[in-house]
């Protein structure tokens, strides 16, 4: 029998060098070749590079290489391959195995699904028999029969815990917001995934559409025009709206934890946002439709009410 350890600190990063590219593929050279047999010309191919379109904006990827560390110690490493205009394979996910079962596997594939998470994408993998539990726990479902990669057996598997609609097929498009300040806005619900989808301009207002595939939503942030009265129109539009609006965010699948979860946006904060973070409620646990669930509120730059949980098991 198995016991879990507990979670360890572990930082996980998108392969930007050379330098750690070697790590990871030293590290699945380890796991792959020494320890489960797989001739080595047939574990290294030509996406393992780092791809110079992770820097170009407006470029789509098509390999992007992950790496963990515990410390100062290479633990873990992955990578996402595009395999069509709506596929992405996960594979050479690799824990160094002194390592294993410390959640430090299930800590990279949170983080490499948040990096890589786009609207219609189908995210795959396939994984090797003996872990397809551990897959599964992680929103994966197996898809046809077993079969056989380098001698070793596998299934494949499609992420399905949180489909996400196509643009079309939506019940509700999205939420509009009115802000004073439409670039200080777009910093900080950029801090949280959101992405510029469409920029609109009449003689009232700038309206900018933004969407998070991550999260699953998409919000219209909406400006005067009139930059005289900008905030005058805004106050009085808004004025009572703060304390009875809030968007709330179920994010129980995207993450193994609230708390790291908040300390990644105040790092991004720090380098990215020249604003306050305004949190009205750190981490705290309240009952919600039946579940228990630990949260945090904060406000957005005009004062609406942003809430994150995740569901708990307390028993």
């Amino acid at each position: 029998m198995h016991m879990d350890l507990p979670r360890l600190k572990v930082t996980c990063q998108v392969v930007q060098s050379e330098k750690d590219l070697k790590s990871c593929l030293e590290l699945r050279k380890l796991v792959f070749v020494q320890e489960q047999g797989v001739r080595e010309d047939r574990e290294q191919d030509d996406y393992d590079r780092v791809d110079p379109t992770l820097e170009s904006s407006g470029r789509r990827w098509k390999v992007k290489h992950f790496i963990a560390w515990l410390g100062s110690e290479v633990v873990a490493a992955g990578r996402a391959r595009r395999t069509s205009m709506f596929g992405i394979k996960l594979e050479r996910i690799a824990v160094r195995k002194e390592e294993r079962r410390k959640h430090i596997g299930e800590t990279l594939l949170h983080f490499m699904m948040r990096e890589i998470q786009e609207e219609d994408a189908v995210i795959y993998l396939h994984s090797q028999t003996p872990v397809v539990q551990f897959y599964e726990s992680l929103g994966f479902s197996t898809l046809g029969s077993e079969f056989y990669e380098e001698s070793i057996p596998h299934f494949k598997m499609v992420f399905r815990r949180l489909p996400l609609p196509s643009l079309h097929s939506r019940l509700m498009h999205h939420i509009s917001l009115r802000t004073s300040n439409m670039e200080h806005s777009l910093t900080f619900y950029s801090l949280f995934g959101f992405r510029e989808v469409k920029n609109y301009l009449s003689s009232r207002y700038r309206s900018v559409l933004i969407e998070s595939a991550w999260l699953g939503a998409r919000l219209e942030l909406m400006e005067s025009a009139d930059t005289q009265n900008s905030n005058d129109i805004f106050h009085k539009a808004v004025r009572n709206e703060h304390d009875s609006f809030q968007m709330s965010f179920d994010i129980t699948w995207q993450c193994t934890s609230l708390q790291d979860f908040l300390d990644e946006v105040v790092n991004r904060a720090e380098s990215q946002y020249d604003g306050q973070l305004t949190f009205l409620k750190t981490p705290y646990h309240e009952s919600l439709g039946g579940f228990m669930v630990e949260a945090a509120c904060f406000k957005d730059p005009d004062g609406f009410i942003m809430k994150l949980f995740r569901r708990v098991d307390l028993s």
